[in-house]
């Protein structure tokens, strides 16, 4: 079992777990044998609990906000590809555009 402990915060740790969570799924998915596709159903009813947090949606929204502005703040800085830097900030829009419209809770659909 991995526990994600200090020096996080509990946002940081429900993330941190969500990726090890969707790796671990990835690879399960590629292989073949029986009690390989029950860990997979295993882990995914664990996305699902961590998902249905009622604060994650705000938490991930407040992620993608920051994450934008930071880019944003990079715009006309020597050096930087404003091509690939836009569409950076175009795939945080998309992504915070699509986990807005979800109604309810994360995972809930």
């Amino acid at each position: 079992m991995v526990l994600y402990e200090y020096p996080f915060n509990e946002s940081i740790r429900t993330m941190l777990r969500l990726e090890h969570l969707f790796d671990r799924l990835g690879a399960l998915l590629e292989r073949d044998a029986a009690l390989d596709h029950h860990f997979a159903l295993v882990t995914l009813f664990e996305i699902l609990d961590v998902a249905s947090r009622a604060d994650l949606k705000s938490d991930l929204l407040k992620e993608l906000e920051k994450h934008k502005a930071q880019f944003i703040a990079y715009r006309g800085s020597p050096g930087v590809d404003e091509t690939r830097l836009n569409e950076a900030i175009s795939r945080i829009d998309g992504a915070f555009q699509r986990l807005n419209a979800l109604n309810g809770k994360t995972g809930a659909a």
